[in-house]
């Protein structure tokens, strides 16, 4: 978890100016800026490394912020009916590795644009312990791991299929039923409560 959240939750913007106080005296103390010195070049780099502080911080709780704006299921609304483009990785056109890698990517999750390799990430569970957010996995080829899509709850899953582009679609179905390989759990149970968790 980013060490300026607590509880899932980012912390309030006076709780954030605290810490980066915090912070920049330790660069204060380190770079000892209390202490007179007649070295111009030296005022610079204590400058420099105070402007680096800010942006790293602020780049950290920017991210934090964004990474828990939107639900599993907002998100995925959002991209429903986007087209399905080979190697897509846009809501201008998703292959199915490329619209898993985008969602999580939006909670600071990354994954590889590779369906097989994607079932080598988390943690493999049973099909009775499915929960919104797995990842599931299917073998379309013939060949092993070819497709992935995730798992939306009610025995439902969200995916870009060709043809269809970003749809949902039922486990059960026809097509996709005997096809049903694996599946593998990426949220931890503090991000599915926080993003995955029906209401």
């Amino acid at each position: 978890m980013c060490r300026f959240c607590r509880n899932g939750e980012s912390l309030q913007h006076e709780e954030l100016f605290f810490i980066f106080r915090q912070e920049l005296d330790k660069v204060c103390r380190i770079g000892k800026w209390s202490k007179p010195s007649g070295r111009g070049t030296h005022h610079l780099k204590k400058t420099i490394v105070a402007i680096l502080v800010m942006l790293l911080f602020f780049g950290i709780v920017i991210e934090s912020v964004f990474a828990s704006s939107a639900t599993l299921q907002e998100t995925v609304n959002n991209l429903l009916g986007s087209p399905y483009k080979y190697g897509g990785t846009t809501p201008k056109g998703f292959d199915c590795s490329g619209f898993t890698q985008y969602v999580f990517s939006q909670w600071g999750i990354e994954l590889p644009h590779n369906s097989k390799a994607q079932s080598k990430e988390g943690t493999t569970i049973k099909r009775e312990e499915l929960r919104p957010g797995d990842l599931v996995f299917f073998n379309t080829g013939g060949q092993g791991i070819s497709h992935v899509g995730i798992y939306m709850g009610n025995g439902q899953f969200a995916h870009a299929a060709y043809g269809d582009g970003v749809t949902l679609t039922d486990m059960d179905s026809t097509y996709y039923k005997k096809r049903y390989v694996t599946a593998v759990r990426i949220l931890t149970d503090e991000q599915y409560e926080q993003w995955a968790k029906a209401d």
